[in-house]
Parts: C-alpha cells; sequence; structure tokens
C-alpha cells in the first residue's frame, strides 16, 4: 500500500493541526470528572487488543464511576454482550467532513464529565487525537507517538499536549495496554493464550474455520496456496470459509466439497461464536485472527514481517502458531521494496499442513 505524498500528508496535517488547536483554545480540560474514557477508533483486532481492559471492569468501576469506550460505530455489536462498559458509537466520515456532527459530538463527550482519557488507537492521526485531547479530561494519555498519519514535525507538537506518553519503548500492542492496566494499579496478564478451552462435544457443524483474505491485499498469503490447502483439509474435515461481503467471488472460487462460505453473513457477535465453535482458525495478520487468540481457538496465522511483533506474533505457543518467512527488511509498515512479499509467498503449503496436522493430531488425542 503507498502512502500519500508527503507534501499532501503536510497540508493535511497543517489543517487539521488548525482546526484542533483552535478547538483547544475554546474547550478547556475540566478538573473535578469522575469517569474514564478509552478511546480506540482502529479495525477490529485494534479493538480485540484494548478489549483486555475490559475484563478488569469490576476493579475499574472501584475508581471511576463510569467507564466509556469511544469506536467506531460500525464495531459497536462486537461488544454488545459486555457489561459496565458504557459503548461511545463514531462515524468518522460525518466526523471529518461535517463540523456540526463534530461539534456536537466533542460537546456530547465533554457532558460526559471525564477526568481520565486514554488514546489507545495504534496508528495516531490528529483526528483521533482531537478527540483524546478536547475530551474535556484532566489528564489525557496516548500509548505511543506512532505517528501513521502524521508527520514528525506535527505529531511532536501533538505529543506535548498529552499529559504523559505510554510504551514508547514496548513494540507489541498487547503489551502496550496492559501497561495502561499497570498505570491504573492492575497488574494483570493477557491469558486466553492458555487455551483450556472446555470442549463439550465434538459434533461440531465446522471443524476448521478459514479466512483466506485480509482487508488489505498486499498481506494476503494467496489464493492459489490457500486453495491446495483447503483441497487437502476439506478431505476429512468440514471447514468454513470467513470473509467480508466484497470477497464473496473470491472466495466462490475456493470452493469444494465439504467446504461452505459466509461471506459477511454473520453479526460481528456471530463470527466470535463461529471462531469459538471450531477445532483450528486458518488465518492471516488480520483482525479475525485477533479473534480466535482471544476466545482461545487454536490458530495458524500466516503474518509476513510488515508489522512483525507490534500485533503478532504474540505468546507463541503449540496452539498459537504464526507463519513466516524472515527477511532483513522486516518491520517495514507494509511498504514493501520488492516486487511482491516474499515474507508472505515464501511460507508454503507444505509448512502450513505441517501445522495443521500437528494441532489437530494433538487435539484429537488430547
Amino acid at each position: 500500500m503507498k502512502d500519500k505524498p508527503t507534501w499532501i500528508t503536510y497540508i493535511n496535517n497543517t489543517a487539521a493541526f488548525f482546526i484542533l488547536y483552535l478547538f483547544k483554545i475554546f474547550l478547556k480540560p475540566k478538573k473535578n470528572g469522575t469517569n474514564l474514557l478509552l478511546v480506540n477508533t482502529g479495525q477490529i483486532g485494534d479493538l480485540i487488543i484494548s478489549s483486555i481492559l475490559f475484563e478488569n471492569a469490576d476493579t475499574l468501576s472501584k475508581k471511576y464511576d463510569n467507564i466509556y469506550f469511544l469506536l467506531r460505530y460500525e464495531y459497536e455489536e462486537l461488544f454488545k454482550n459486555i457489561k459496565k462498559i458504557n459503548f461511545i458509537n463514531w462515524n468518522y466520515q460525518k466526523y471529518k467532513y461535517n463540523i456540526f456532527y463534530r461539534i456536537n459530538f466533542l460537546l456530547k463527550l465533554r457532558k460526559m464529565n471525564i477526568i481520565d482519557t486514554f488514546n489507545l488507537t495504534a496508528a495516531r492521526g490528529i483526528t483521533v487525537d482531537e478527540l483524546s485531547l478536547l475530551s474535556g479530561a484532566k489528564n489525557t494519555y496516548a500509548l505511543n507517538s506512532n505517528y501513521r498519519y502524521l508527520t514528525k514535525l506535527f505529531g511532536n507538537k501533538i505529543d506535548k499536549m498529552y499529559t504523559k506518553l505510554f510504551a514508547n519503548s514496548i513494540l507489541n500492542e498487547y503489551d502496550k495496554n496492559l501497561e495502561v492496566l499497570k498505570f491504573l494499579g492492575i497488574d494483570d496478564h493477557f491469558d486466553k493464550t492458555s487455551f483450556e478451552k472446555t470442549i463439550t462435544n465434538n459434533n461440531y457443524k465446522y471443524e476448521i474455520a478459514i479466512a483466506p483474505f485480509s482487508s488489505l491485499n498486499n498481506r494476503d498469503w494467496g489464493a492459489e496456496m490457500f486453495n491446495e490447502v483447503i483441497s487437502q483439509i476439506s478431505n476429512k474435515y468440514k471447514v468454513l470459509l470467513l470473509g467480508s461481503l466484497n470477497q464473496k467471488k473470491q472466495l466462490e472460487l475456493l470452493k469444494n466439497k465439504n467446504v461452505t462460505i459466509n461471506a459477511g453473513g454473520l453479526s460481528l457477535d456471530q463470527l466470535y461464536d463461529q471462531i469459538n465453535n471450531v477445532k483450528l482458525f486458518i488465518g492471516l495478520d488480520s483482525g479475525l485472527s485477533h479473534i480466535a487468540l482471544n476466545v482461545g481457538t487454536p490458530l495458524i496465522a500466516i503474518i509476513g514481517g510488515g508489522n512483525f511483533g507490534r500485533f503478532f506474533p504474540y505468546n507463541e505457543s503449540s496452539k498459537a502458531r504464526y507463519l513466516y518467512h524472515n527477511m532483513d527488511c522486516f518491520g517495514c509498515e507494509w511498504r514493501c521494496i520488492h516486487d511482491k512479499p516474499y515474507c508472505l509467498t515464501e511460507v508454503t503449503v507444505d509448512e502450513v499442513m505441517k501445522n495443521v496436522n500437528e494441532i489437530l493430531n494433538n487435539y484429537e488425542n488430547s
């Protein structure tokens, strides 16, 4: 994925920074709030990572009267069964292009009596910084100085507006969120990767779930490779292919016996249930792989090296396996200098099947 030219980024940052600075003059922080605001405007994987904090809602409730979590409206359903957290849905397009929605939304936040705001978003930009810094909180915190959508000039200026930046020396986003809990006096750890999942029966509707495509095709392993894996697996197991509605045609090319396709037909909470109820999940560096990790389903993720260590691998084990071809250019943030992402494409079908067979043999013999 190519980034915008630097001069366009500077123009966009200049306009956005001017608006933020202007708003900040008139919208001063409050000093007597009693509530906590968590902000994450990222996608599914980012939100799953930050859900670590939800598990400690009882403890956080002893420190704050109310806990709010701001996320994009299209992902709110993901957490509809979570208690003790008040979710605020946010429309990015309206916020960016409708000044009336923008002002009303900020005023709504400021009425929520916030004392502490944590910007948990992995890739910061002025828009999400604006939401955090203008929330009315006495204290505002950010996880890092990852200026994915900022030039360094404006990033440094905005950093100084925060009360504190966390975890600049920590690479992994799971560990960064745990650092927030430590700051709040909660010494916790993410233990979902223990895979102590209790299976009540073996009458699975589907035994293996596979998500062969990501939202960004430069993170895809390749349809031909997945086709071979699916062909081998479906000789013995019932397979469910997962993807979005716009991936339906691609998924249909991979269908054969014992294979069912669900392209955009499941709600986010149904995706949770489906991935929770298979013997094995196979995916990429994507949100569905984070769901598998979160619910404790054995997983194989073909991740490449674009963001190596930042999201995956995390807590590797015999049942959480991450496959990649090691290269010197790891950490490129998917700004690939080669004609193809060899860190992905050099992972072989045999390597994937070896891991599939090991996990399933261990699972069925346990």
